[in-house]
């Protein structure tokens, strides 16, 4: 049985390919929702506008998109350009529903069975 790290790091490797492949353009190009920039899917990175430190939002594709190096590790720097894509992208109360969703407790087990439904649903994606 695969220990909890190990589920996250498949889930995470999985998960990311899928964001970053769902915002590619048919060249495999995705632009960062911060700063605007195109890089191929490979070399961009899959942010997270809510810390994936949540484990509640880590997997949620309302929370995750594209964004270059320089803008992910600098999160905190571009808050304002994020937001502001999460504003134009999605409807009214998201950002509420996310922040709330981002705070619930998750235990052990419903994390192993949150990674295992993720792995299983990224993986089908990507065939």
């Amino acid at each position: 049985m695969k220990t909890l790290t190990q589920l996250t790091e498949e889930a995470d490797a999985l998960f990311s390919k899928v964001v970053r492949l769902k915002y590619a353009d048919e060249n495999g190009n995705a632009w960062c929702v911060t700063c605007g920039d195109s890089y191929h899917w490979k070399e961009i990175q899959n942010g997270h506008f809510i810390s994936r430190d949540k484990f509640n939002t880590r997997y949620d594709l309302r929370n995750c998109h594209p964004q270059c190096g320089t803008c992910n590790s600098k999160h905190n720097d571009n808050r304002d350009s994020y937001r502001m894509f999460m504003l134009r992208t999605y409807p009214a109360g998201t950002i509420t529903e996310l922040l709330a969703l981002s705070f619930k407790f998750v235990s052990s087990l419903d994390k192993r069975i949150i990674l295992e439904k993720t792995i299983k649903e990224c993986k089908s994606i990507l065939k």
